[in-house]
């Protein structure tokens, strides 16, 4: 076996562990738990991640959800719909151009999404609890590394 072809055996073998401990973390991340009054309503992962996106309070069209969902456009109505049906988001029209409207998340959605990412950041100090400092700053660097990587595609 020739040097590239170690290469490449030795870059699928990691890519195969990558992707195994991917899956598990995968799980554990996006696992929803509804244990709580505030999470009492069942939402699912997609409606938790357009949550996710307003959360910052900045507003979005349906396509920029779409788009960074990787969904359709009717899919995306669909979960705003239902969300806003629970009143968790709302419908804005932009004032320079009535075709557009924008999505905005309510009080009661960002109760739910603060909900939602205390429970990321605990499952985050648990990951981080198992790693010393050096480690810690080393899984950041290659998360920010790929973060990099994967948003200029």
């Amino acid at each position: 076996m020739n040097n590239s072809d170690q290469k490449s055996a030795n870059l699928k073998k990691k890519a195969e562990q990558l992707s195994k401990y991917g899956t598990v973390l995968k799980e554990h991340f996006l696992k929803i738990e509804n244990d709580g009054p505030i999470l009492n309503e069942k939402i699912n992962l997609q409606e938790a991640k357009v949550l996710q996106l307003l959360g910052h309070g900045e507003n979005k069209k349906m396509s920029e959800i779409a788009k960074k969902l990787k969904l359709s456009l009717s899919r995306v109505t669909a979960l705003i719909d239902k969300l806003e049906e629970m009143e968790y988001v709302q419908r804005l029209r932009s004032d320079t151009d009535r075709r557009v409207i924008y999505i905005q998340i309510t009080k009661n959605g960002q109760k739910i999404y603060d909900v939602l990412y205390e429970k990321s950041l605990q499952k985050m100090y648990v990951v981080l609890g198992a790693l010393d400092d050096e480690e810690q700053n080393s899984l950041i660097k290659l998360f920010q590394k790929i973060y990099n990587k994967l948003e200029k595609e």
